[in-house]
C-alpha cells in the first residue's frame, strides 16, 4: 500500500511539474509579446503569432495575424506602457488558455488612450512551438 501512495505521488508530482512548465512557457511567451509590442519589434512579434490567428480588440474589431502585425508596424497604436496585472494559465494538453489582465496605455490618432483590459489568449503546440492563435480583449471595470 505504501508503494502505491508512492507510485500515485510521483505521477501527481509528474503531471503538476509538468502544467508549471506549461504554464511558465505560455506566460514567458505572452511577455515576449508585450515586450515585443512595445519595443514594435514586428518580425520578432510575427515568430510568437499563427500565421492564420486572429485578433479581437476592445472595439470590437477582429484582425487576421498579417492584418495585426501590419497595424502594429505602421503605429496604430503606439503602444506606451504595457502593466500586466495578472495571468493564469490553463493546460490542455498541445493548447494553452492564457486569462489575463492589465493596464495599457496608447497612442491612437495622435491621442493618448488608458484602458483597463481584461484577455484570453489560445495558444497551441506546433511540434515543440507554442503558437499564439487567437487573442481576445475586453474592457474591464
Amino acid at each position: 500500500m505504501k508503494i502505491l501512495f508512492t507510485i500515485t505521488g510521483l505521477l501527481w508530482s509528474s503531471l503538476s511539474f509538468a502544467q508549471s512548465a506549461t504554464e511558465a512557457q505560455i506566460k514567458a511567451l505572452s511577455q515576449k509579446r508585450v515586450t515585443y509590442l512595445l519595443e514594435n519589434e514586428v518580425d520578432s512579434l510575427a515568430t510568437i503569432y499563427d500565421k492564420n490567428g486572429m485578433t479581437v480588440h476592445t472595439n470590437g474589431m477582429i484582425k487576421t495575424t498579417v492584418e495585426h502585425l501590419e497595424d502594429v508596424k505602421n503605429g496604430r497604436p503606439v503602444y506606451k506602457n504595457i502593466e500586466i496585472q495578472s495571468t493564469t494559465v490553463r493546460d490542455f494538453g498541445n493548447t494553452a488558455i492564457l486569462v489575463g489582465k492589465g493596464i495599457f496605455n496608447i497612442t491612437m490618432g495622435g491621442q493618448d488612450l488608458s484602458y483597463n483590459m481584461v484577455y484570453t489568449e489560445v495558444h497551441i503546440k506546433k511540434g515543440n512551438t507554442w503558437k499564439l492563435i487567437t487573442r481576445h480583449a475586453s474592457a474591464a471595470n
